[in-house]
């Protein structure tokens, strides 16, 4: 089985799993393009990088801004101040223990334990035990169709805790059809080894819209994120194209993936032509796009309240329930959101 490492980030956020053999080829590429050039934006970088290992098998941009996260949280590269899009420089510092591997645990916990061991079948058993007849009811009201236990979001993340990374049992959980079972699948798989097969899969079968925005989110930290986002915003189906923009907010949600704002303007273009003629529940998620984009900075700011003016009223039919449709333009010019401006 191949080692993994478990990345870092420079504001303490939870890192990634990927291959060792992976991380090396891209960590000592980076480290090799900046040596070359005193300083690269992000995507001089990738494209330097991806020169570099033409055979590199796995997308190199994901693993680039990954890495490069790494990196600065190592203290081996930094950004240098005042410039944008941002660029990149050496610190001249290397770290002691870039590159290796975190060391598993002599002793596991009853919890990992647990996870390690987990039967399919105990862990549907378990789910069940959790539901309720009252969240049934509600999360139908919302749209969801049987089969599901009714679980709480509460006891959903307790669960993803205990389960966390058995990507294995993820996907036989997935293919229960089971609502619960499948939003719990989505919370614990292994975006490293997801297939593009497997999220093909995964986005046209969620026919929920929390559920939708799980699978995306799990996309959205995959190698094949960028390119199953324009892939899946083309899709007519309603839930397939849902997903792709659910990986596009998840993206603009990430101040710290390297993109500038240029990266961002086509899409509210797309959107401001395109969100009228789409189905309900992607054009929901069309309209956060809008949102999300609109809180990266001033700039995109502006230019996301012009978009959501011209756009205008958005409706979703939100069924038997009391949701609303936010109103992009009065969202974004909101006080709290300009203060947190860039």
């Amino acid at each position: 089985m191949d080692e993994k490492i478990l990345t870092k980030h420079p504001h303490g956020k939870k890192g990634v799993n990927i291959l060792k053999r992976r991380y090396d080829a891209i960590r000592d590429a980076i480290l090799n393009s900046l040596s070359d050039s005193p300083t690269l934006t992000l995507d001089a970088l990738v494209k330097d990088v991806g020169k570099r290992l033409k055979d590199f098998d796995g997308k190199v941009g994901w693993y680039v801004v990954t890495v490069k996260l790494d990196l600065e949280a190592r203290g081996e590269i930094e950004r240098v101040p005042k410039t944008s899009p941002h660029e990149l420089k050496l610190t001249g510092k290397k770290s002691k223990t870039a590159g290796k591997t975190k060391k598993p645990a002599k002793k596991r916990t009853p919890a990992k334990k647990a996870a390690a061991d987990a039967n399919p079948d105990a862990v549907m058993k378990e789910l069940e035990s959790l539901g309720t007849a009252q969240n049934r009811k509600v999360y139908s009201r919302h749209g969801a169709s049987e089969p599901m236990f009714g679980l709480s979001f509460a006891n959903l993340r307790k669960l993803t805790k205990k389960y966390k990374g058995e990507h294995g049992l993820a996907l036989t959980l997935w293919k229960s059809g089971n609502m619960d079972a499948q939003s719990l699948a989505a919370l614990i798989a292994d975006p490293e080894q997801m297939t593009a097969s497997e999220l093909d899969t995964w986005a046209r079968e969620a026919d929920y819209y929390p559920l939708s925005d799980l699978v995306s989110e799990l996309a959205s930290k995959t190698p094949f994120a960028e390119k199953k986002m324009h892939q899946w915003m083309k899709s007519k189906k309603e839930y397939v194209r849902r997903c792709g923009y659910g990986i596009l907010c998840q993206f603009a949600l990430n101040q710290d993936d390297g993109r500038h704002d240029d990266y961002y303007m086509p899409f509210l273009t797309l959107i401001e032509a395109e969100i009228h003629d789409s189905p309900n529940r992607a054009r929901e998620k069309m309209n956060s796009a809008v949102i999300c984009i609109g809180t990266r900075t001033k700039k995109l700011n502006k230019e996301a309240m012009k978009a959501a003016g011209r756009i205008g009223e958005v409706y979703v039919d939100h069924g038997e329930t009391g949701c609303k449709t936010p109103d992009a333009a009065s969202y974004l010019k909101h006080p709290r959101i300009q203060k947190k401006l860039k």
